[in-house]
């Protein structure tokens, strides 16, 4: 197996994770699953009492929301992944790869500013999966062939 489409099947896999993780989240965030995640959440909430809120149903509000944005974006990955990606169109690439530095730069600064650092360091795990094989394949890409006028 080359090195190439050893890194197409780890893209393939991380979407597809990102998608079902996002599902639990969405759906399952009141389990035991997510405690030690929820306590931490909860942790930050609970030191702002001004809030006047219900901390866990808010927090279950928060994650649930989250998990459907998450479970929408490893799909719209995956597409990217499985069809302009593979066929090397730089566009997706860089569609890819921007979003994913959008995120994992506000999503961890925002984490590492309100306490989560439970979440940064998901976030450095998680970015991994993506971060190391979009390096490895971005000298693969080809350019925009200019368009005939």
């Amino acid at each position: 197996m080359n090195a190439e489409k050893f890194w197409y099947g780890w893209l393939k896999v991380a979407a597809a994770l990102c998608s079902f993780l996002g599902i639990l989240m969405a759906l399952f965030n009141q389990t035991p699953f997510f405690n030690h995640f929820n306590e931490h959440i909860e942790k930050m909430l609970y030191s702002h009492p001004q809030l006047g809120i219900n901390v866990s149903e808010f927090r279950e509000l928060l994650v649930s929301v989250s998990g459907t944005i998450i479970a929408a974006w490893g799909i719209a990955m995956l597409f990217l992944i499985i069809y302009p990606l593979q066929r090397k169109e730089l566009w997706s690439w860089r569609a890819l790869t921007i979003s994913l530095l959008v995120w994992f730069s506000l999503d961890t600064y925002v984490s590492t500013y309100y306490g989560i650092t439970i979440n940064a360091l998901v976030n450095v795990v998680f970015g991994l999966q993506f971060f190391a094989p979009l390096l490895f394949l971005r000298k693969t890409m080809q350019p925009r062939l200019k368009e005939s006028v």
